[in-house]
């Protein structure tokens, strides 16, 4: 009987010590789930620049867009700060944070982001079809300087209401090559010139021309100042126009050089490229300057 006794307490005293071994594990399982080392991040902060598309299609809202890459597990984090108000009082503010974006890092050491699901911001707000690019380009003929790129838009989703943001740098750099042709006296191509748009908040914008020249053995006149540009941004870039004007070279006007037909036109996704068109009569003479496929990339891109 004794004997009997000592088997089944023991058997009892068996299965409790299993249970609570198993229910131990249980407890446990949920709460030890592996951390991953996501590593140091290699930040990138946008150079002075705007977000447009938000609301209020005509406003561009200063903006900082800071990106935390972690390269150890190739996903970012992006913060997003920006402040404006409009001509009629209304206020519009962009702070936010996008956490674990993928992103993949190409060969030339650029990071792209390519994501089109929808991922929730840090204060609720959902997010999709976040694409950018960002890195330092080498230096090439038509990126003298090695320039960054800093490309940036997605879809902001709010109220009920779809936004689409897209960073405008305040500041373009566009170097390419540019054919001027004048009637008789044939055309020159040059790749010395190069442009340099400022966009201002009030939606116009400045152009200087570096070391513009026009004809074969005419001496560069130096940078010439294109202002007030009628500004129109889209989703995918902007657009600078001016039907006439007047040049400033070192700040002095110069109707010798009247300026008429003024386009440019950029694409600001990805890589970045542009194209400008105008028309400048100089001393008498009719010249039409052409600049196609340019790069256009941001000046003053921080990390």
């Amino acid at each position: 009987m004794t004997k009997k006794f000592n088997l089944f307490a023991n058997t009892l005293l068996a299965v409790a010590a299993a249970g609570s071994a198993m229910a131990f594990a249980s407890c446990g399982g949920d709460d030890d789930e592996p951390v991953v080392d996501r590593g140091e991040a290699v930040v990138m902060e946008s150079p002075a620049g705007y977000l447009y598309g938000y609301k209020n299609k005509s406003l561009l809202i200063p903006s900082t867009i800071t990106i935390s890459y972690y390269d150890n597990v190739k996903t970012a984090d992006i913060a997003i700060d920006g402040f404006a108000t409009a001509s009629d009082g209304a206020s519009y503010s962009l702070k936010d944070k996008i956490e674990e974006v993928p992103f993949k890092l190409l060969p030339d050491g650029t990071r792209e982001i390519d994501a089109d699901k929808i991922i929730n911001g840090q204060y609720g707000d959902k997010y999709s079809d976040i694409e950018s690019l960002v890195g330092k380009l080498p230096a090439s003929e038509l990126n003298p300087d090695g320039a960054e790129i800093f490309s940036f838009a997605l879809t902001r989703n709010l109220d009920y209401t779809t936004y689409g943001l897209t960073f405008i740098p305040a500041t373009s750099v566009m170097n390419g090559t540019t054919v001027i042709t004048s009637g008789a006296a044939g055309s020159f191509t040059t790749t010395e010139t190069s442009y340099l748009l400022s966009i201002k908040a009030d939606g116009t914008a400045d152009l200087t021309v570096r070391n513009a020249k026009f004809a074969q053995g005419m001496p560069a006149v130096g940078d010439m100042s294109f202002k007030g540009l009628d500004l129109t941004c889209s989703d995918d870039g902007f657009v600078a126009t001016k039907e006439s004007l007047i040049p400033s070279i070192a700040g002095v006007p110069y109707p010798t050089f009247a300026i008429s037909k003024l386009r440019l036109e950029a694409d600001l996704e990805g890589r970045g490229d542009a194209d400008l068109t105008f028309e400048c009569n100089a001393f008498g003479r009719n010249y039409t300057v052409v600049a196609s496929d340019m790069t256009c990339l941001p000046q003053g891109s921080g990390r």
